[in-house]
Formats: C-alpha cells, sequence, structure tokens
C-alpha cells in the first residue's frame, strides 16, 4: 500500500493536513536549529570582521620611538598595534580596532611624534557620542586615531583624537615633515588634512597651511597647536578666533578659589580650577574673546549680585587660559562707581590683551584697535544700559549705549577705515529669553551695514542662534546674538549652558575679510559636591551620568543631560552647532 507523506497511510481514513502537520513536528525544530546555528556562525564571522571590504590594505610593518633615552618598537602584526620597550609590552591597540596602517609623524606640531593609527571597529562612534546621537550603530567603520607619547615612566600611549566614522574608503595613510597627512582611498584619490584645534580637517584645494617652528622643533609664537590657513595667492592672513560668553563671578566661585589657595599654602585666590578643562582649546588659539561681566581690580573687596567686584586673580586666570580680547561693556561696569571703573583699568592697563568697551567721556572715538600677527582687529563694545546708574563723576571713561545709534555708527565707520576685521560685543536682549526679537535682528543688520563683521550677543545668560548677514559692500557678517553664560554660579537648566563660537578670520590682500569655519561649540557649568568649584567644561565632554550625580545641586526638577540636549537642538541651528 501507498504510503503518505511522514509514514501515513492515504487509505487509512486520516486526512491528508493530519500527516503534513506530524511531518512538521518532526522535521521543523533540526531544521530550525540549523537555520539558527548557520545565522549565529555568520553573525560570529561579520562581528569578527570576516566581511570587511576586499579592497582593505592589511600592511604590517616594524618601526622605532624613542622614549627619552630608550628606543621602542613598534609594531602592526595581524591587523594590531604593540610598542614593546626593552622587550616588555607598553600598549597595545585594542581587541576591538582591526589596524590596517600606522604611522609616526609630529601631526599636532608640539615638537613630539604622535603615533596615528587607521583601524575599523564596530560603532560611527566611540565612547563619548555627540549630544544629538543616543545610541551609537553597530556597523563597522573606518577611523583614524591619534595617540600621544607619555615619555616618562610608566611609559603608555594616550588618545588625544579620535574621528567619528570617516565616510571615505582610505586605503592608506602617509604624513610629511610639516605634519600634513595624506589619506589615498582605495582609487588612488589622495587628499590632504592637517591639525587644527581638535583633529584633523581637511585642506581646500590650493590651501597650504603654514607652520613657523623654533630651533626645538616646535612652533614659534603663541598658541603651540595652531594653524594658519593660508590661501595660495589670495589670503594675506588667517587668524584663528573664539568668542565666550558671560564671565559672572558669584561668591560660590570666589569662596573656592579661596579655599583651593589655602589648600595649597597660596595666598589670594586659585580660579584656575575653574578653566582648566578648557584652556587648551583657548591657547590653541589666536585669539579668544569673553565678556568680563564683573569688575576685576587688585583693591576692592570681592562682592557677589548686584554689585560684582573680583578679585584680581581672576583675571590673571583668565589670561593664563588663553583669553585676549576682553569687553567690559555691560550692565555691571558701574556697580561700585568711579572708584570700580578706576579700578578695574588700571588691573587691565598693563597686560598683552585687547581690554576694551570704555571710551573716553568727553570724545568717546578712542576705538581699540590691537594688532596680531600684521592684522588689524578693531574691536568695539556697547550695552543696553547700567542698571539705572548714570556714568558716575571721577571717571575719564564712559560706557555707550545701544541707543546712542549716531555714535555707534561714527565709531564703527572709523573702526572699518583703520582695522582688517571690525568686531562688536553687543550687550543686549532679554535674560532667561531664547527667542530673538525682531528689534535684536535690527540692530545685528544695522551693525553689520555700518561696518561689523561679526556681533557677539551678551547679557541673556542662555544661548540663542547666530546668522549670517550680507551687507552692502559686498562682505558677509555674523551675528551670535547670544552665547550664554561661560562660568557663572547660577543653577538654572538654561543658564548653565553656553556657546564658544570658533572661526577663523581670513584676510585677503584685497577686499573685505572672510569668516570661515563658524560653529557654536556648547559648554557647560558643572558644579562639585556641596555646590563647590563651579567650573567649564565641553559638553561633549559632560556625560549624563554626570548630570544625574549632580542633579542635586541645580534648582530645576526638570534639570538632565537630556534637557540640555534639547535645549541646544531647540535653540541652535544645525549649520552651527559644533560638538
Amino acid at each position: 500500500m501507498p504510503r503518505g507523506f511522514g509514514g501515513c497511510q492515504g487509505a487509512s481514513g486520516m486526512k491528508d493536513d493530519t500527516c503534513l502537520k506530524l511531518g512538521l513536528k518532526k522535521w521543523l525544530p533540526p531544521t530550525l536549529a540549523a537555520i539558527l546555528l548557520m545565522g549565529g556562525i555568520l553573525y560570529f564571522l561579520w562581528y569578527d570582521g570576516a566581511f570587511l571590504p576586499g579592497w582593505i590594505n592589511w600592511r604590517e610593518s616594524l618601526g622605532t620611538y624613542r622614549f627619552g633615552e630608550e628606543e621602542a618598537l613598534v609594531a602592526l602584526l595581524n591587523q594590531r598595534v604593540s610598542v614593546s620597550l626593552n622587550k616588555e609590552q607598553i600598549w597595545q591597540s585594542g581587541k576591538d580596532c582591526r589596524v590596517s596602517d600606522c604611522i609616526t609623524e609630529d601631526v599636532d606640531h608640539d615638537g613630539k611624534n604622535e603615533l596615528i593609527l587607521l583601524f575599523w571597529r564596530h560603532g560611527s562612534f566611540g565612547d563619548h557620542l555627540p549630544f544629538w546621537i543616543r545610541k551609537n550603530d553597530s556597523d563597522w567603520s573606518q577611523h583614524i586615531g591619534i595617540y600621544d607619547w607619555k615619555e616618562s615612566y610608566p611609559y603608555r600611549l594616550d588618545p588625544i583624537w579620535v574621528s567619528s566614522g570617516l565616510g571615505i574608503e582610505i586605503s592608506e595613510l602617509s604624513a610629511d615633515e610639516d605634519g600634513i597627512v595624506t589619506v589615498t582611498d582605495k582609487n588612488g584619490r589622495e587628499t590632504r588634512w592637517y591639525w587644527r584645534t581638535f583633529g584633523l580637517m581637511l585642506l581646500e584645494e590650493g590651501e597650504k597651511p603654514v607652520v613657523s617652528r623654533t630651533e626645538g622643533g616646535s612652533p614659534a609664537g603663541k598658541g603651540m597647536k595652531e594653524q594658519k590657513a593660508l590661501r595660495a595667492g589670495e589670503t594675506k592672513k588667517t587668524i584663528s578666533f573664539t568668542a565666550s560668553g558671560d564671565n559672572l563671578i558669584h561668591e560660590a566661585i570666589i569662596r573656592s578659589a579661596k579655599d583651593r589657595a589655602l589648600k595649597e599654602g597660596k595666598e589670594g585666590y586659585d580660579f584656575d580650577f575653574a578653566y582648566e578643562e578648557v584652556s587648551g582649546f583657548f591657547r590653541a588659539h589666536d585669539i579668544n574673546f569673553i565678556n568680563v561681566e564683573s569688575l576685576i581690580t587688585e583693591t576692592l573687596p570681592p562682592s557677589d549680585y548686584p554689585d560684582f567686584s573680583t578679585p584680581a586673580d581672576c583675571g590673571r586666570a583668565l589670561l593664563k587660559a588663553g583669553f585676549n580680547a576682553l569687553n567690559l561693556s555691560n550692565n555691571h561696569i558701574y556697580d561700585k562707581g568711579s572708584e570700580g571703573i578706576n579700578a578695574t583699568l588700571d588691573f587691565w592697563s598693563d597686560k598683552e590683551a585687547a581690554v576694551f568697551g570704555l571710551y573716553d567721556r568727553d570724545d568717546p572715538m578712542d576705538i581699540c584697535v590691537y594688532e596680531y600677527d600684521g592684522v588689524r582687529l578693531a574691536f568695539l563694545g556697547y550695552t543696553y544700559g547700567t542698571n539705572g546708574r548714570e556714568t558716575p563723576e571721577g571717571s575719564d571713561k564712559r560706557a555707550v549705549y545701544l541707543s546712542e545709534t549716531e555714535l555707534i555708527k561714527k565709531q564703527l565707520e572709523k573702526a572699518r577705515r583703520e582695522a582688517d576685521i571690525v568686531i562688536v560685543s553687543c550687550h543686549f536682549g532679554a535674560e532667561g529669553s531664547h527667542r530673538i526679537t525682531d528689534g535684536e535682528r535690527t540692530l545685528g543688520r544695522a551693525l553689520a551695514g555700518w561696518g561689523a563683521d561679526l556681533v557677539i550677543g551678551t547679557h541673556p545668560h542662555v544661548i540663542k542662534d547666530a546668522q549670517w548677514i550680507n551687507t552692502g559692500d559686498g562682505r558677509r557678517a555674523l551675528v551670535c546674538y547670544s552665547l550664554g553664560n561661560f562660568l557663572s554660579s547660577m543653577k538654572r537648566t538654561g543658564n548653565l549652558l553656553g556657546l564658544t563660537l570658533e572661526c577663523s578670520f581670513e584676510v585677503p590682500k584685497s577686499g573685505p575679510a572672510r569668516i570661515k569655519n563658524a560653529r557654536l561649540i556648547p559648554n557647560v557649568t558643572v558644579y562639585g559636591p556641596y555646590y563647590r568649584e563651579p567650573h567649564v567644561k565641553w559638553f561633549s565632554d559632560y556625560s549624563s551620568k554626570e548630570a544625574r550625580d549632580n542633579r542635586a545641586a541645580y534648582r530645576d526638577i526638570d534639570y538632565s543631560y537630556d534637557r540640555l540636549t534639547e535645549i541646544l537642538k531647540e535653540n541652535v541651528s544645525e549649520q552651527f552647532l559644533g560638538p
């Protein structure tokens, strides 16, 4: 008798679908198990890199690097890099990385070679995600990492920059003696990259970075890692520039500075802690602007809101951190009357910096023109008011109010004639409001039209967006409506966020200066335990865990890392928002 599927007899009266079910029940489990096993094997092979592209040129090499008086062996073997000293391994690239190439060269121009790796790993980002990315992906992606040698015992290598997923298919790396990295893709096309502040940036066609070195091999001049890109044949100079918001020194910061000095056995105050996590960034730039919102003097006792007075050690800490363009024009400049004005001017008078915002009382056409590396920068500062106080008797200097439009226009016209670049500090806007009013936009356009290349907004203690403005004389000016707080001990969520403008000024041999590569980098004020030691750090270095740990110090019930991220996304355009 013929047998049915799975051994069922068709003539026995059993229906065909019953036979089918019995057959599936017998064969389906082992079939699914085989599929799952095969899937698991394929996933393991994929995760282990077995299916990485075939065009990858997996190099192997041996080289040396000198640690002081000793020589280390650098080996790229089996897709990992190891560094050995006296036959002892002191560093190895991570197991999660597949290294295809490595070179050594001084790319950041600090006088010492770095180790540069080209590698593949899972995820477009490392441990620290950009604030707008909530979760890393798991795909294989290509990266460049730069590692610095610690030349004292115990020897090690520390990452100073690792790229996100590159998006270009790189076959090999090379570098010249000027630290310019040449990247060759799988089709043989070459692009050139150079170090600028936070990492490697693409050199546009015809762009030539100029690096001046001292006899010891490190760059000469201020800003050890600065790069001045000069466009061949058309650019006179390039100046790297930053601008930060309000440096508003409350009692908690002064108290912490005093405690730090006492612990270190020093007299006075130690404000370095407030800026030390970000100071390397500023020292790598040519010009760094900040709004000095409180009087800084050697003589007046410290005081908090509403009449601010700050110890001179804070001014010295600002200069040490790299700030060299300091605006004094704000609503607190008359807090201590003529005594305060004279004392703060006495402090700043002998400093190598552009200090501006106060003008001759009788003839306020004495604008500040500061020369840096052959480029003349005019700085002008204006304020909406001075908290109802009139210019005090006994002072030869005064603030200029934003309502004095005819005077401002004349000052800007003079600045335009005397300087290559004109920068205006504008202390205006409603405190606590992220909204840019029509009046603020009108004023921004007017200042640009009268001659400003850059308008820097301060005062609201919260962040606002920026805007490009095309002027009638062919310039493209930038208006930043509010950079928020740089440092304060205000507690509300919005007051903790600030923005630092980073850009460069290209000054051509003829024609107006151009602002290039403008971006707004978020910074955040962070408190230590018990509301002590408020200090600044980059938001990209801040974590949700740190936000949770520090939440008790803040006033708003909705304070969180996600809320900070929302404020940034809601108020800063993607075209400007930096990491």
